[in-house]
């Protein structure tokens, strides 16, 4: 076995690890955050004086080139790192994860006013390399512009963002992803807010690009996000990627404003599997298309599996009818209905109440506009795969899965204890001991990047006296 990666955001000590004070604002020299990042080990991290509130970046980026943790002041107190807009002509990105294999761990840190002038970067952090972490806990994402993720640009290659607790405000770009966007990487967001992000063209908050991509979305709100298309969350539409995955659970997309069509999510060739999210508000502009359709709440050709919306169960919203070829087209004269039956649907004058059979009405999902793209239904396993309870809650969350390789173990540990995770095979041999040690109290993340055989596996979680057993399974 090869590549376990094992990310930590509070856990146990790094030998011999060292914790550096930041002592001025200055953007460089001695006790500047830049010569204290430049000068750090592996595995050290970095703080900041009681009287350094704000670092303005006046020259370049600050490079991550190792396993790094930096600490803003507290919670409430958040450290500012800011861009400086007074050079609009050249880049002042925040920060740069280069190389590969590397973890930045930031917390209680704002993120502010990075930006640039190159073409397929981010203006806040950018993700470069391969196999490299970014880990943001109790942060915010504010005003930050990029070419691509205004905030955030997920594009080395199977490389990792995780945000807990976070808050993307009026990040912008010029192209794809005003927020967020991932490429052949890994999102996951956990009790987060996008608010008032935007762009041009595609996803105005999160935007996803090639195969082998996910964003996995659990207990977020999306509100007044805007783009040209997918308001809230999009994949891009220009390469036909199919091999894209989008996870949407316990969310709440709201008065999010698309142009053209996707008022909330834009899922063009991948899949989106959604599960008990509100949708409420959401729009487009009203282009009309060759056809004469107007596209809406969630459009494209991709596969989507809704198991339930603004807590009308799967069941409930599109009942026993058999659906001709699994398609739903909402239309704004449906009304709602347990069972939707040709005498639940209102028909203007001149349409026949069995050409529309197969139209969900659009008051279920509280007055969205109406969605002509292709919506089919089924059941989504949660509770034996992700962990996802159904108040949305988790105490252990696997994801994703299905995986062809990489997947993570997410939990937030209450307190100081001894923990062993194993991943096992359905005999319940041991493949892999994932951690056998002292973790200490706070968010934990374990990556595991492990050459499987395809097949179901289990992890195997053991806090002291309790057992937590989640499914994981690997498809080549």
């Amino acid at each position: 076995m090869k590549n376990l990666i094992i990310l930590f955001l509070i856990s146990v000590s790094v030998l011999n690890a060292e914790t550096h004070t930041v002592t001025t604002s200055a953007d460089d020299g001695d006790g500047s955050l830049r010569q204290l990042v430049a000068d750090a080990k592996a595995g050290d991290s970095i703080i900041f004086a009681s009287n350094v509130d704000k670092i303005i970046l006046t020259t370049e980026q600050i490079i991550i080139n190792k396993n790094l943790t930096i600490i803003g002041k507290n919670k409430e107190q958040k450290t500012i790192i800011s861009g400086d807009y007074s050079y609009p002509s050249h880049t002042t990105r925040i920060f740069g994860i280069i190389d590969s294999n590397k973890t930045f761990n930031i917390r209680n840190l704002i993120i502010e006013n990075g930006h640039t002038v190159m073409f397929g970067f981010s203006g806040g952090i950018d993700i470069g390399g391969s196999y490299n972490n970014l880990i943001a806990v109790n942060c915010i994402f504010r005003n930050n512009q990029g070419s691509n993720g205004g905030a955030v640009y997920v594009r080395g290659y199977r490389s990792n963002f995780t945000a807990i607790n976070c808050l993307f405000k009026k990040n912008q770009t010029v192209a794809d992803g005003g927020a967020v966007y991932i490429s052949k990487g890994i999102f996951i967001s956990i009790n987060c807010s996008f608010n008032e992000n935007g762009t041009n063209t595609c996803a105005g908050a999160v935007g996803l690009s090639s195969d082998i991509t996910y964003f996995i979305s659990i207990n977020s709100i999306f509100n007044d996000n805007y783009a040209n298309i997918g308001s809230a969350i999009s994949s891009n539409s220009n390469y036909g990627y199919k091999d894209y995955f989008i996870y949407n659970y316990h969310n709440t997309l709201d008065k999010n404003n698309s142009k053209t069509f996707g008022g909330a999510i834009s899922n063009v060739t991948g899949t989106l599997y959604s599960y008990n999210s509100i949708f409420t508000g959401n729009e487009e502009d009203g282009v009309v298309t060759a056809e004469g359709q107007i596209r809406g709440t969630i459009s494209g050709d991709g596969k989507n599996l809704i198991e339930g919306i603004n807590g009308v169960t799967r069941e409930k919203v599109f009942g026993e009818n058999e659906y001709k070829d699994g398609i739903i087209m909402p239309l704004e004269f449906a009304k709602s209905a347990d069972r939707l039956t040709a005498i639940d649907i209102e028909t203007p004058d001149g349409i026949e109440k069995d050409s529309i059979l197969s139209w969900l009405s659009t008051d279920i999902i509280n007055k969205n506009r109406p969605d002509t793209g292709y919506v089919t239904y089924g059941a989504v396993e949660y509770d034996s795969t992700f962990g996802i309870k159904e108040d949305g809650s988790f105490d252990v969350l696997v994801a994703p899965t299905p995986t062809d390789k990489d997947f993570f173990i997410i939990f937030d540990n209450p307190e100081t204890q001894k923990i062993t995770i194993d991943l096992v095979d359905l005999e319940g041999k041991i493949i892999l001991n994932i951690f056998d040690g002292i973790a200490s109290s706070g968010w934990q993340i374990y990556r595991v990047n492990e050459e499987l055989a395809s097949g179901v596996y289990f992890i195997k979680i053991n806090f002291n006296s309790k057992l937590i057993v989640r499914k994981v399974v690997i498809q080549k």
